[in-house]
């Protein structure tokens, strides 16, 4: 059109209108708005990051502590931590996912060793209980009534403080 009108190439200089304008405006805008959000979840992420490790470490220190009857309970309250931290650095992702599995996996794997073990330790009462009631049947051919009942009290007594039995027994 410039040149139709009798103007030189070399003299042309492109003039944007109105609606270009504001085209550039706007994407500048939006591309500005875009780095910054970019940024603060970067900064986010950081943040993120710091108490991921963090948790880890609360975990860990869970896990290598002894089982307890609330042990359940912290545990759940760190999981739900965990859940409630966000987006990390790609970059630590993986390895901060493979580290809360592993702990979660050994606080599994000791939790049901402890069961074992208190099961054990049930079983183990139930047999002691059983030779303090032969010993307490053995009582009735004790002449002296007097000590025949304090033997079946130390008896009652040692039974009361030995431990619990498995609920089926």
């Amino acid at each position: 059109q410039f040149i139709k009108e009798g103007g030189a190439e070399d003299d042309f200089q492109y003039k944007p209108d109105e609606l270009s304008l504001r085209f550039d405006a706007n994407y500048k805008l939006i591309k500005d708005k875009k780095t910054k959000r970019f940024k603060e979840q970067d900064k986010q992420r950081g943040k993120n990051l710091i108490i991921a490790e963090e948790v880890l470490g609360e975990l860990r220190d869970f896990v290598d502590s002894e089982e307890s009857s609330n042990s359940f309970n912290a545990f759940k309250a760190i999981q739900q931590k965990w859940k409630d931290i966000g987006d990390v650095p790609s970059q630590n992702s993986r390895t901060l996912w493979a580290n809360y599995n592993a702990l979660v996996h050994r606080f599994y794997d000791q939790r049901s060793i402890y069961f074992e073990l208190k099961e054990l330790d049930k079983r183990k009462n139930y047999e002691s209980k059983l030779v303090l009631c032969d010993k307490a049947e053995t009582l009735v051919n004790i002449e002296n009534l007097r000590e025949a009942i304090k033997g079946l009290n130390d008896l009652h007594h040692e039974f009361k403080h030995m431990g619990p039995v498995p609920q089926e027994l």
